[in-house]
């Protein structure tokens, strides 16, 4: 029973700094997004970019519905396959 006590608090130790290790690892990946997130509002918020949503705005809109609703339909065929 010791022995088996042992082997679980090894087991446990080292499932836990794995995920120690991830937690990690994603705490850097969130980061990198949000400074990603905070480039891309500076660039659309710039005064290059202002004003100019009249003209690209509409067409972009209808593009990214256009986009999702072929997304949704790839993503019900995935999953209608993976049930066959």
């Amino acid at each position: 029973t010791r022995d088996a006590d042992q082997k679980y608090l090894d087991d446990l130790t080292a499932t836990c700094e794995q995920k120690a290790t991830d937690f990690e690892s994603r705490q850097q990946l969130r980061a990198e997004e949000i400074e990603a997130i905070e480039k891309a509002i500076e660039i659309i918020s710039s005064s290059s970019v202002k004003g100019h949503a009249e003209t690209y705005l509409p067409t972009l809109a209808q593009q990214s519905a256009g986009s999702s609703t072929a997304l949704a339909m790839l993503r019900a065929d995935a999953h209608n396959n993976a049930q066959a």
